[in-house]
């Protein structure tokens, strides 16, 4: 019996310790004396003498002593978790133009001079896609549109046509859009409204803030334009999420923008939900208009909303991907939220489990929609043919099991190791270390936010 390598510890008071262990979900507060056993630096259990029979065995049943080998156990898991999910994500950008000018677009550098997906192209590109399901014939298959922006008006009969392509294989159909020129594409949507699974609109702010931030290339707003095509969606049943991307000065526009949503019905509808996504920086520029830590994101939601769980319900909100999944044992444990999923997900970005394929304007693949048009991070070419670069693909599987860094770390189970992007240092991957993404003050902020609530539960 040993210390698992996967327990951790934070400070309540002088007399409580919130302990947890990240990979059995376990947590727990404490008197300093069992923390002290528990954190020990040495490798001397002897120490375990000092706490009673009880106490020990709550201790081994809840995974903070252990006898397994626990580096074999998350491999195992994960090997079970991919054979057990076999998936292929397809997405498919046939521009990457743009009508809007956002000043924080990762792409702006691309959109202009983007060439558009030909009819010969959009053939070979599926000839691509039908050779892949040939070789997984038991993945589940989901197809997603994605930019530039991928429903501009012009393009119309091009994006029906891969539209229409993707129904008749009966693949459920996502979308990342601006919304803003959804309406030509209205009759289609009306038509097909039982294919389109999920639909992510942006919204960054009330107008007054949204229009500054997500505005046309001569100046003018994309507001109400947007609220009235999500509005057909819901009416038409068509899943909508609308995303905010949060900086440092949007963020407390939140309550307006959440009282907008009410007022315009689309709270009350199964189909609504709502993602607050922190600007990120993902190619480590360090200049990205807005960036700021998620720790700091999360003290100014516990500001803005003094009872933040039930804001995300009323609301139907949640957080970003990564936010989401670091938090998951602890709102469970301190707010019984039910999410089934987390114990059988040690994985972290979806890139890094080789079943993302973006397909390219520029007829290369990608393997996250981040690095599209990006010609560096192009792991193959879908036109005359599908070549697939398999090793430089192979090199974007970052797990935890195979990451130096992560294989060491207390927290690994609660980030699955971060951004495969954001870990590199270069395009083709060759050099990696994983983004720890300020997961340990994350953490810390989280705990001290909720210290009052904790420390009644363990006086009651």
């Amino acid at each position: 019996m040993r210390l698992s390598k996967y327990n951790y510890k934070h400070r309540l008071s002088d007399d409580v310790l919130l302990i947890m262990n990240t990979l059995t979900g376990a947590v727990d507060l404490v008197e300093p004396k069992v923390a002290r056993v528990l954190f020990n630096r040495s490798s001397d259990t002897s120490a375990l003498n000092d706490l009673d029979p009880e106490t020990l065995t709550l201790l081994k049943s809840r995974g903070y002593l252990t006898d397994k080998n626990e580096e074999q156990f998350v491999r195992e898991s994960l090997d079970t978790l991919y054979r057990s999910r076999q998936a292929l994500h397809f997405t498919i950008c046939p521009t990457y133009k743009c009508n809007l000018a956002c000043p924080y677009c990762f792409q702006s550098g691309i959109h202009q001079d983007s060439p558009t997906l030909t009819p010969t192209q959009i053939h070979e590109m599926f000839q691509a896609m039908d050779q892949m399901v040939q070789k997984q014939p038991d993945a589940d298959v989901q197809f997603e549109l994605f930019g530039g922006e991928p429903f501009l008006a012009r393009n119309q009969s091009l994006v029906e046509h891969i539209l229409q392509q993707a129904i008749e294989r009966n693949w459920p159909i996502l979308s990342i859009t601006n919304g803003s020129e959804l309406g030509a594409y209205f009759p289609f949507l009306q038509k097909h409204s039982a294919h389109f699974h999920h639909m992510q609109i942006t919204l960054d702010g009330p107008k007054e803030i949204h229009d500054q931030l997500r505005k046309y290339r001569d100046n003018s707003g994309s507001f109400d334009l947007i609220c009235a095509n999500i509005t057909f969606l819901l009416e038409h049943q068509i899943p909508v999420t609308v995303r905010i991307n949060t900086g440092r000065e949007n963020v407390r526009y939140l309550p307006e923008i959440f009282a907008g949503f009410e007022r315009l019905q689309w709270t009350s509808s199964p189909d609504f939900s709502c993602q607050i996504a922190p600007i990120n920086d993902n190619f480590n520029t360090g200049n990205v208009t807005g960036f700021q830590p998620e720790y700091e994101l999360l003290k100014q939601l516990h500001s803005l909303f003094p009872d933040w769980e039930a804001a995300r319900a009323r609301y139907r909100v949640s957080l970003g991907y990564f936010m989401e999944k670091k938090l998951r044992i602890l709102r469970k444990a301190i707010f019984d939220t039910d999410d089934e999923h987390y114990y059988f997900d040690l994985s972290g970005c979806s890139a890094s489990r080789l079943h993302n394929l973006v397909f390219g304007a520029d007829g290369l693949l990608y393997p996250c929609v981040e690095t599209v048009g990006f010609p560096d991070y192009s792991i193959g070419s879908y036109l005359q043919g599908l070549q697939l670069n398999e090793e430089k693909w192979q090199r974007w599987h970052r797990d935890i099991a195979v990451n130096d860094k992560c294989s060491q770390c207390n927290l690994a189970p609660l980030c699955g190791g971060g951004c495969v992007l954001k870990g590199s240092s270069e395009g083709e991957l060759r050099e990696f270390e994983a983004s720890c993404s300020f997961t340990r003050q994350y953490l810390k902020t989280y705990l001290d936010l909720h210290r009052d609530r904790l420390l009644e539960s363990y006086y009651k």
